[in-house]
Parts: structure tokens; C-alpha cells; sequence
């Protein structure tokens, strides 16, 4: 379920994402916060190895 809610939140799938989020019990702005810390956690992995 959580690659599902990733790939919906990726692709804008928003009436399937929001589906994913209800039935994890999750907030949206949690989701969208984490996903934002993880894209810049490599960003900053890829420059520190290049």
C-alpha cells in the first residue's frame, strides 16, 4: 500500500492517492513533507558522491 501511495502521489493520481491516504489513516501534508525531505536527502546523497 505505501509504494501505492507513492506512485499515485508521483503520478497525480489524486482520487487514488487520497484513497491511499484514508485507508492508512494519514495526513496529506505529512505525506507531501516527507516526500519532499526524502527527494532532498538524495539530492544531497548524489552530491556528496559526484
Amino acid at each position: 500500500m505505501l509504494y501505492k501511495l507513492i506512485r499515485t502521489y508521483e503520478q497525480g493520481e489524486w482520487q487514488a492517492y487520497a484513497g491511499c491516504v484514508a485507508e492508512l489513516g494519514i495526513n496529506e501534508q505529512d505525506v507531501a513533507k516527507s516526500y519532499r525531505e526524502s527527494l532532498l536527502w538524495a539530492h544531497d546523497q548524489v552530491v556528496a558522491n559526484y
